[in-house]
């Protein structure tokens, strides 16, 4: 239980008061950021705009408030629920910035049951739900609070993506003692910024911590998430890719839209989605091909005691990743990040360890 608190801890250090803050602050809702999210909730819930007026809407995970203004905007009764008192402060300035009177917020841990004296017509998680520590009790959770035939939207971190093959190299050698020595890194692995990388919406300073930090990141795939909505009474309303994921993509959200169909009982039942899909465990060519590559080097850095060199491998892999986030050819990616992991276990070649004289003031204003 100790270890349960010190990660939901963390996750708040990371999401209210460390990278996220900035990624969180918001003046006022973009034009291009409102008509994105209001096509993207009529998509998933399957409803025209006009149809989103006078409906009861659960919002979770909220961060910002963002998201649940959109759907108040539509006309719904929003009421937004986040893990942190900090996201809710900010979720309400920006409600009190837009006079928005259908829409609150409140603080919640939605791993536990939520509380609320109604149920809701929409329910939405947009992005979040894979930071749970356990996913299925999540979202059984706010099946829980949805009505007979209320739609259910998600929003997850697809695996079988480049992005969370890097994220799991990365996160089975970094710990939370390392996250200060990676944040005085970035500007030396990054003297440019991500704007050079040319997509914003995936390549970005917050993202490393993110992915390599945030203590739960459980990603998922279209069948796993179908199977546990199933034994939930729930019953997908949009479109299923019929291709699995196989690296041929840097990173593809899952999305899909539900209704509820029936009551069901599932408290006894095994539910599916309660951990990661494990990058190293797959039936692709090019994950073989490199896969001692990379247990050489988790092993080689995980057990360093320079937190330089470790922070700083990492921070390189990521690198690689924004360097070829774009390619569409498979085998090139692969033939990139092979390479650095050559690299990085020639040390004739290699200078990221903390004698290197460019380290010794990195982490200084």
């Amino acid at each position: 239980m100790d270890n349960v608190i010190k990660k939901l801890n963390f996750t708040k250090f990371v999401y209210g008061d460390k990278q996220f803050q900035y990624a969180n602050k918001v003046e006022y809702l973009a034009e291009g950021f409102i008509k994105y999210h209001k096509e993207n909730f009529q998509k998933y819930f399957c409803l025209n705009e006009s149809e989103f007026i006078n409906k009861n809407v659960l919002d979770t995970g909220v961060g910002s408030g963002k998201h649940a203004a959109v759907l108040a905007l539509m006309g719904a009764n929003v009421l937004g629920i986040d893990l942190t008192e900090k996201n809710i402060e900010k979720a309400n300035e920006l409600k009190n910035k837009l006079n928005l009177n259908n829409l609150d917020f409140k603080v919640g841990n939605l791993m536990e049951p939520i509380d609320s004296d109604s149920n809701f017509d929409l329910i939405s998680a947009h992005n979040w739900m894979q930071h749970a520590e356990n996913p299925s009790k999540v979202m059984g959770n706010l099946v829980n609070k949805l009505k007979l035939n209320g739609k259910l939207y998600l929003s997850l971190y697809q695996g079988n993506t480049f992005r969370f093959l890097i994220a799991q190299i990365a996160r089975n050698i970094l710990n939370q003692k390392d996250y200060n020595t990676c944040e005085s890194l970035v500007r030396f692995h990054f003297p440019g910024g991500f704007h050079q990388f040319n997509n914003y919406l995936d390549i970005y300073l917050e993202n490393i911590f993110d992915d390599f930090f945030v203590p739960y990141c459980n990603t998922t795939s279209y069948k796993v998430v179908l199977d546990d909505a199933e034994k939930m009474g729930l019953k997908p309303i949009t479109n299923i890719p019929k291709k699995n994921m196989n690296y041929n993509v840097d990173n593809l959200a899952l999305r899909i839209g539900f209704i509820k169909i029936k009551e069901k009982d599932y408290k006894n039942v095994n539910l599916k989605f309660t951990t990661f899909i494990n990058e190293f465990d797959v039936d692709e060519p090019q994950i073989k091909d490199i896969h001692d590559l990379i247990n050489l080097n988790i092993n080689y850095f995980k057990n360093s005691n320079d937190q330089y060199e470790k922070c700083s491998f990492c921070l390189g892999l990521y690198r690689v990743r924004a360097e070829v986030n774009k390619y569409t050819d498979i085998e090139k990616r692969f033939k990139h990040l092979k390479y650095y992991l050559e690299q990085s276990l020639d040390k004739t070649h290699w200078s990221i360890a903390s004698a290197n004289p460019i380290f010794q003031n990195i982490g200084k204003k």
